[in-house]
């Protein structure tokens, strides 16, 4: 059985995940409604790419998270999406933040070293 397969390489903005996952979500559903089986978008297309400082804000990190969340609500059924975003290892655990010794938790402090590219199948 044949998988047609929709390569998206978006201009996402760096920083504006609302627009970005709102662009993913309307490439996702042309897709679809074209027959596609699979849809493969690009590095961090839900940040942005450089996402640079924006990585060190809780805030910012968490937002992409819940664009993942929306996006997999959201999206036409039947058809996956392959989308990068950035990802905290552990997410939710103690971790030693490599200064003092002593152990924080990520929601708290975040540092590039906790930080991964990450690639989410919905």
């Amino acid at each position: 059985m044949p998988i047609r397969v929709a390569m998206a390489q978006l201009a996402t903005r760096v920083g504006d995940i609302d627009g970005n996952v709102a662009a993913i979500r309307a490439v996702w559903h042309e897709a679809a409604g074209l027959g596609a089986d699979l849809v493969v978008f690009t590095e961090l297309a839900i940040t942005g790419y450089p996402p640079e400082d924006l990585l060190l804000k809780p805030e910012f990190l968490a937002a992409a998270d819940a664009a993942v969340t929306e996006l997999a609500a959201t999206g036409p059924h039947g058809t996956v999406a392959v989308f990068g975003t950035v990802g905290r290892v552990g997410t939710g655990e103690p971790v030693d933040d490599g200064n003092s010794g002593e152990m924080t938790s990520r929601e708290i402090t975040v540092s590039a070293g906790q930080l991964r590219n990450r690639a989410v199948v919905v």
